[in-house]
């Protein structure tokens, strides 16, 4: 493929993206599975998170605080990495390229690259589940449904939420010890 800069790759990418991004949002229309993802993609807002770590807190109280504590500080890394990315990568959402891939929950940004929501989920998963392992029943499934949801609703393409994972495994293993 040639491509001139960011541009260009992410046109390159599209030609191979936007197909599995069609079949997935097909799929995603579903009503039974459209309406589990819209409320997955929801709740990967934040709340998820603050669920899991009051969880946390009322199941092992402060000795919980150390874990907390990386979860915010890992949470306010992804904020600012993906922030920064996007504004650098400025990539176009699939539901900007063509109507099929449009959904019923709007971006809560602009750009694509890379998925905050798969970063933050990867991560924090990753983060409690280091020291809550009891939690991976729960989270690993949440945050694989986060992953499908995001391109399934035309917010994301693959490669956005592979980035996403990919940078959310990375900010965790610098917060686990």
């Amino acid at each position: 493929m040639a491509h001139k800069g960011l541009p260009g790759l992410w046109r390159d990418l599209e030609v191979l993206e936007v197909p599995w991004c069609i079949r997935l949002c097909r799929w995603g229309r579903l009503r039974g599975i459209r309406i589990l993802l819209e409320r997955v993609s929801r709740l990967g807002n934040g709340s998820i998170w603050f669920l899991a770590g009051a969880s946390l807190w009322l199941s092992a109280g402060p000795d919980s605080l150390v874990v907390l504590a990386r979860m915010a500080l890992a949470g306010a890394i992804c904020w600012g990495v993906y922030r920064q990315l996007k504004r650098f990568t400025v990539r176009r959402r699939p539901l900007d390229l063509d109507q099929r891939l449009g959904g019923r929950i709007p971006p809560l940004d602009q750009y694509s690259f890379p998925s905050g929501h798969t970063m933050h989920a990867v991560c924090q998963t990753l983060i409690l589940c280091d020291s809550w392992p009891q939690a991976a029943w729960i989270l690993g499934p949440f945050t694989l449904l986060t992953m499908v949801a995001r391109v399934a609703l035309g917010l994301h393409f693959p490669s956005d939420v592979f980035a996403g994972a990919l940078l959310g495994a990375l900010v965790a293993s610098c917060v686990i010890p």
